[in-house]
């Protein structure tokens, strides 16, 4: 998403179009195979679309293809986009084939390791997540500066392409799927079942965990704010005065303080420190405060500095919370929990591209008035 950002306004000029439109392809893109994968779950369907394609694919098929398909969006939409139809499309594609390999990746470590390791894991991988943002924005801006637009994109896309190793490191496994809950509260007895266990059980673990259901409320925010934050920080940074150099040093700020910050929750966890207030409240207070404080701020340096604060704060929180969570579910609703938690998220991304360019459309055309 970091590196949509990069991309945004030459996008923009190439096909002449809002920013909204872009912005809202970004966020699509990095949503869209949450929601082509839980929808099925929401609307009363068995299981997740993963699920059912793990009963004919094995979790290598499906990384590698995922794989595939991630990169060959990226390489489409540097060679083959003329209109901002072609954009959507193939970012659209690009966002499938990622959620095609995370999800997946998901389950697959959750079928290999036990409870309690899978919750480090998932706060380990905020790590990673956060490298990837310091690095791939300089990457993108590097490549553009060399190679143009259309062509660096293809480019980036086919280093993209390295995620087909991730799925053919997927071992092959006695049985590739895995069993489907045929119902959601199988221990309590039938008269003490609440509506949502009987009739849609994927929002079972909100009422039956209660704690995971304030998590989910700051989860909400955070995703529109990371989304917002990932996509529109480099045109922030151009509004502001600075140049493009500057403006994408200030997205690889971010990602090196989400690396550091991502860190912290695995010594917390070690010592039983975190809980509803270090993981999800006092983070969301101080981000809300740091982001605004950078509204006001003129100065590079200061701008700066703000923004690896605000990537060390994201990168604890969402590190915290990815290993948070399942510590806040039973094993039988995880499934459920992490369903429900990629659908929120996919959700809460296209407010976080849509909203934020709307905004900047209304703001450009206000200053063309004066």
């Amino acid at each position: 998403m970091k590196a949509n950002g990069v991309i945004l306004p030459y996008v923009v000029e190439k096909l002449q179009t809002s920013h909204t439109l872009v912005a809202w392809a970004f966020t699509l893109q990095c949503s869209l195979g949450f929601l082509i994968n839980d929808l099925p779950k929401f609307l009363f369907c068995e299981a997740p679309l993963s699920k059912q394609l793990l009963h004919y694919f094995s979790y290598r098929q499906l990384g590698i293809v995922g794989g595939f398909l991630a990169g060959f969006g990226y390489i489409g939409s540097g060679l083959l986009t003329s209109s901002i139809l072609d954009h959507f499309l193939f970012h659209s594609m690009s966002g499938f084939g990622f959620g095609l390999l995370c999800i997946p990746s998901f389950m697959y470590i959750h079928a290999h390791v036990d409870y309690q390791t899978f919750a480090k894991i998932q706060s380990t991988a905020g790590i990673f997540i956060y490298v990837g943002v310091a690095i791939l924005p300089l990457v993108m801006k590097w490549l553009i500066d060399i190679y143009g637009h259309n062509d660096g994109l293809a480019i980036f896309g086919a280093l993209i392409w390295n995620c087909v190793l991730t799925g053919v490191a997927m071992r092959p496994t006695e049985s590739s799927s895995l069993e489907i809950e045929s119902t959601s509260c199988s221990t309590v007895p039938r008269e003490k079942l609440h509506v949502s266990d009987k009739y849609l059980p994927l929002l079972s673990p909100l009422f039956r965990h209660r704690n995971f259901a304030i998590c989910m409320l700051f989860v909400t925010s955070g995703m529109y704010v990371y989304s917002s934050w990932a996509i529109f920080l480099v045109s922030f940074g151009n509004d502001l005065g600075f140049s493009s150099q500057q403006s994408v040093y200030l997205s690889t700020a971010g990602g090196v303080g989400g690396a550091v910050g991502s860190l912290l929750p695995l010594v917390l966890f070690s010592y039983n420190k975190m809980n509803a207030y270090t993981t999800c409240l006092f983070p969301s207070v101080a981000n809300g405060i740091t982001l605004l404080l950078s509204t006001f701020m003129t100065d590079f340096t200061i701008v700066f500095y703000l923004m690896l604060l605000s990537g060390f704060i994201q990168g604890f929180q969402y590190a915290g919370i990815c290993g948070f969570i399942p510590l806040l579910l039973c094993e039988h609703h995880l499934g459920y929990g992490a369903v429900l938690y990629f659908l929120v998220e996919g959700v809460l991304y296209q407010f976080g591209g849509l909203l934020p360019g709307i905004a900047h459309v209304k703001e450009k055309e206000k200053e063309n008035l004066t």
